[in-house]
């Protein structure tokens, strides 16, 4: 699958990324696309599939299923690969110290964007079969559990 995040999203955040010595980020949105299946498995995944009873030790997240990422995960990744790219810059510069301050503020709005993220869950194809319809239970909602006492 594509990435979450192309160049022309971290241009529209950061106009100049692309003029700083590298003609393309396409290893860290990569690494960012990679990192966020990661997070998205363990801190969202595993509670959702529990929830529309599928078995996440049998069915394991495939990323392919995911249904609204320009909305909900181009952002989050435009922010995880700005901080990837630029601990990469500030590893051979002069300016590292600058580049270090962009990296924490980039960093600091990934770790924002994504607490949004996962409290709003997201869009999942949780059918057996792939489609491009979505059912009511493939649009993320948020549920209240309460216990009640019999």
């Amino acid at each position: 699958m594509a990435n979450y995040s192309t160049d022309d999203d971290l241009v529209a955040i950061r106009p100049d990324i692309l003029d700083l010595g590298v003609e393309t980020w396409a290893a860290k949105h990569a690494e960012a696309k990679s990192i966020i299946d990661r997070v998205i498995e363990f801190r969202w995944y595993r509670n959702a599939a529990d929830d529309v009873c599928v078995d996440w030790r049998v069915t394991a997240f495939d990323s392919e299923k995911l249904k609204s990422i320009d909305t909900q995960l181009k952002r989050l990744s435009s922010y995880k690969t700005l901080e990837l790219a630029y601990e990469y810059l500030m590893q051979a510069s002069a300016e590292a110290s600058a580049f270090d301050n962009l990296r924490g503020l980039y960093a600091k709005k990934y770790k924002e964007e994504l607490e949004d993220v996962l409290g709003a869950g997201l869009d999942y194809d949780w059918s057996e079969v792939s489609d491009d319809t979505q059912d009511v239970q493939e649009v993320a909602t948020y549920t209240i559990r309460r216990l009640k006492r019999m």
